[in-house]
């Protein structure tokens, strides 16, 4: 298991909903770590817009409950 498939996990325990998206290694290194399309994917199976998707798991890095390192 790569640290991709990893961060896919984690990602999928928070929106608790089965979604097929991509965590990828961006072309360029100045758009960051990893790129991913979770937000737009999940929020149409969740209801709610990718910014409150976001918001979600954003919080649960923040609060530690995920096994992905987060900058607060």
């Amino acid at each position: 298991m790569n640290y991709l498939d990893l961060i896919k996990g984690e990602i999928r325990k928070v929106l608790g909903h089965e979604v097929n998206f991509s965590v990828d290694i961006p072309g360029e290194l100045e758009h960051g770590d990893v790129t991913s399309n979770f937000c737009l994917v999940a929020a149409k199976v969740m209801g709610m817009s990718p910014q409150q998707v976001f918001d979600l798991v954003r919080q649960r890095l923040i609060d530690g409950d995920l096994k992905i390192v987060c900058d607060k």
